[in-house]
Parts: structure tokens; C-alpha cells; sequence
């Protein structure tokens, strides 16, 4: 019997590499930028030289305000104490104090805070302190209740306003799509953000700034903590891998019942979102290198960690959205500067995805991306393209049974503008499953 050949494109997001442990949400980036502040302050009240930690070159930090009051930083956590009554503490936030007072204990340099602070090699106190996935909150919530006496008497430890905006408006559930989102936002809103500047074309060159600045910790983040972090092999995922294409996953307008012959997929290719090589595991050790007549493709679509800054994507992608032609319309290009899809020129990843596209019917596999609506164009151009015969997603599910699956469905369908076309794509929950 002859069989029915079709190709799997499988989207890898940034939940992938969160099933495997690897510390990148952007609650991971943010604790690690939150604790790393206070190591500045640590530093530069030693009189150490920190112009080259990535918060001071990047401008994310305001060095300034920590030479003029160094002085004040001693009187900072007995105001707090003398200040706040035990009942007005929010839960969590007494805790979250003594590791404040741990982090500021240099002031009483004895021996072990001399060593405790000196060590850069982030000891396994330092590791179990700054590993608290509450931290950020905490402190976000502390910063806002008490913020005046923490921004050292009034003054302003956090230089980049889009960071500041970013940082205290973070929620624990946001990803990075959410923070590209606050970017066009800001992009869209920026004369009304930016009041201290006088002219437009100063606005508008700040945000671009602040952005590359943004983009350039997060990168040295990426380096020095998640490239260091080991991963191994789920086999739930791989077997995901070998799953064959049911019939009750294609397309009712494609499918045939009188059709009785097997379909096999030829081809795959791993759309791959994320700036790690989680993936390359399951690419060079799966069963498909040896069943397939070419090799599993690998597309970085946003760059890879060993890439250059001006390597990496990172920005806006939903030029469906009303606002967009907007930014188009007033005639300056810097508006444009982190559209994705101008970006998408710079290499041939964006070339080979459509070459595959081209090459037959495929089936989409949805690995952990949220399918939000900052890759909205590039997602519409594979969900929509005529070659696409079923989209199968593979949801989140913790440990109390909870899942993704309507969100996950929900933001797909605003990849679509047919939403006839989406209702028959989308493989029900029926025979979906957890991604882990």
C-alpha cells in the first residue's frame, strides 16, 4: 500500500526550555537584575571599580546616585525597622527584610561578610538566596510600599526608565512576548513617556536606547547564568518526535475517509524561537536522523546566543495590530528599528522557513511557545499558509492538573484571520497532551 507523505514543522518557545530547568522567564532575568543592584551598591561603597558590571555599561544603573549618597546608605535599614510596625508587614515581606539586611550586612564588615562578599564565584548562600522565586516580587512589593527611603532619601538607583517601567510592572505569569508588548506600547505612547525630553526625535532615540540596553543584559544574563546550566533529554519529548499523524488531526476539509493509506511524515523541521540549543539534543540523537533521507533542519529564527548583539531579534512582530500603521506612517524609520519582520532580512532563516512551507502539506507542532502576538506575523504566515493541515499543541499542565490549553487556543486563533480556517487546524484537546 502507498503511503501519504506530509512534513512536521515543530515550534520550539521559551516553555520548552523551562521544562528542562533552564532559568530563563523573564521572572529568572529580573531576580537575577534585582539581586545583581544590590551588588553594585555592595561594590561601589567598597570602592571597587564597577564600570564594567553590566548594569553600570549598560546605563541600567544610575552610579551617580550611589557616589552622592553613599553616605546615606548606613541609615537605610534602620529607618525601615524604626519606620514599619511588625503588624504592617505583608506576608513574606519580614523575611524578605532579613535577607535585605543580609545582602547590606557589609556596613559591619566581619569576617565572614568579608568573604561572603568578595566571593564572586556566587556561593552556594548567595545561589540559595538569590534562587528564591519569590524574591521579586518581594522586593518589587517592599520598593513600592517603601520605595522613598529605598531610593537611597529620593534618589533614583535605576537609570533607564523602560527597564523601570519593565521591572515594576512585572507580573510572575508575564513572558517575554508580555515585555515585547510593553516595548510597542511604549513605542507607541513614547512623546507622553519620555516628558523630560524636549523634541521627538530625542524621544524616540531614547526608547531605541533604552531597548538596546535592555537587550544587551539580558544577553550577558543569558551568558553568564543559563549558558552554564546543564540539560538532559526528556523522553516523554521525544517520543513525541516519533508520534504518527492520526486522521482525527488533519483538516476535515482535507481528509479523506475512504483514503485507508498511512501518512507518513518525511521531513522535519525545528522552528526554534529560543536564543539556547536545548533542542540539539533530541535533533542528533533521535530516530528521525536515521529515518528521514535529509536531516532535520534547525532554524534559530531569532538568533543564537553566539551571536553578536546586532545577531539577536528581539522586538515587535504583530503588524496586524491597528496601531501599526501608525509607526509606518510617520515616515522615520528608527520607529521601525526592532520590527521583527524587517529584521528577518538580515540572515536566510526567514527564507528557509518558507522553502519548507513550499515543500508539502505539514503538520505544526507547538513546543512550549505561548504563540503570542509579538511573532502574530510569522505565526499567521505558517497557520494560514495552504500547505498547513493541522496544528497540534502541546500544552502546559503543573502538578494540580491545571493547564494552558485555552490560552494556549485562544492566542493561536489571533494568528488567524479566518477563524473557520482556525477551528479546523487546531487539533482539539481530545487528542492533545502536556508537553512534559
Amino acid at each position: 500500500m502507498s503511503e501519504v507523505e506530509m512534513n512536521r514543522l515543530i515550534l520550539i518557545g521559551n516553555g520548552f526550555d523551562l521544562a528542562h530547568g533552564l532559568e530563563t522567564s523573564f521572572n529568572n532575568f529580573i531576580n537575577y537584575c534585582a539581586f545583581e543592584m544590590l551588588n553594585v551598591i555592595s561594590e561601589k561603597y567598597k570602592k571597587r571599580n564597577i564600570d564594567n558590571h553590566f548594569l553600570v555599561s549598560n546605563d541600567i544603573v544610575d552610579i551617580n546616585a550611589i557616589n552622592e549618597n553613599a553616605e546615606n546608605l548606613k541609615t537605610i535599614l534602620d529607618y525601615v525597622r524604626k519606620s514599619i510596625l511588625f503588624n504592617d508587614l505583608e506576608k513574606g515581606e519580614e523575611s524578605f527584610i532579613a535577607k535585605l539586611e543580609e545582602r547590606f550586612s557589609y556596613f559591619n564588615l566581619d569576617e565572614k561578610y568579608a568573604k561572603y562578599f568578595t566571593d564572586r564565584n556566587y556561593s552556594k548562600q548567595f545561589n540559595q538566596i538569590y534562587s528564591d522565586e519569590n524574591f521579586h516580587e518581594q522586593f518589587k512589593s517592599f520598593y513600592g510600599r517603601y520605595g522613598q527611603t529605598l531610593n537611597y532619601l529620593n534618589c533614583e538607583i535605576i537609570k533607564n526608565k523602560l527597564f523601570k517601567f519593565i521591572f515594576y510592572n512585572c507580573k510572575v505569569d508575564k513572558n517575554w512576548g508580555g515585555i515585547e508588548h510593553d516595548f510597542y506600547q511604549t513605542l507607541l505612547n513614547v512623546e507622553r513617556f519620555y516628558k523630560e525630553e524636549n523634541t521627538q526625535s530625542k524621544k524616540i532615540d531614547k526608547l531605541n536606547k533604552e531597548f538596546e540596553n535592555i537587550i544587551n543584559c539580558f544577553i550577558d544574563y543569558m551568558k553568564t547564568v543559563v549558558s552554564k546550566q546543564k540539560t538532559e533529554i526528556l523522553s516523554k519529548i521525544a517520543k513525541h518526535l516519533m508520534q504518527p499523524v492520526n486522521d482525527d488531526e488533519i483538516s476535515t476539509q482535507l481528509r479523506d475517509p475512504t483514503d485507508q493509506r498511512p501518512i507518513v511524515i518525511r521531513r522535519h523541521m525545528f522552528l526554534n524561537f529560543n536564543y539556547t540549543n536545548t533542542v540539539e539534543k533530541y535533533i542528533t540523537k533521535s530516530p528521525v536522523n536515521i529515518e528521514e533521507k535529509h536531516d532535520p533542519t534547525h532554524v534559530q529564527i531569532h538568533g543564537r546566543l553566539e551571536d553578536s548583539a546586532s545577531g539577536i531579534i528581539f522586538g515587535y512582530g504583530d503588524e496586524l495590530d491597528s496601531s501599526y500603521k501608525e509607526l509606518e506612517d510617520k515616515n522615520d524609520n528608527r520607529y521601525l528599528k526592532y520590527s521583527k519582520s524587517l529584521r528577518y532580512l538580515y540572515k536566510n532563516n526567514y527564507q528557509k522557513l518558507l522553502d519548507f512551507l513550499e515543500q508539502n502539506k505539514y503538520q505544526v507542532y507547538i513546543w512550549g511557545h505561548s504563540c503570542a502576538t509579538s511573532d502574530r506575523v510569522l505565526l499567521q504566515t505558517i497557520f494560514e499558509h495552504e500547505n498547513c493541515v493541522s496544528i497540534k499543541p502541546f500544552y502546559y499542565q503543573d502538578e494540580k492538573g491545571n493547564d494552558n490549553f485555552a490560552d494556549l487556543c485562544a492566542n493561536i486563533s489571533r494568528s488567524f484571520t479566518d477563524k473557520k480556517k482556525f477551528r479546523d487546524l487546531v487539533v482539539n484537546k481530545e487528542y492533545c497532551e502536556p508537553l512534559t
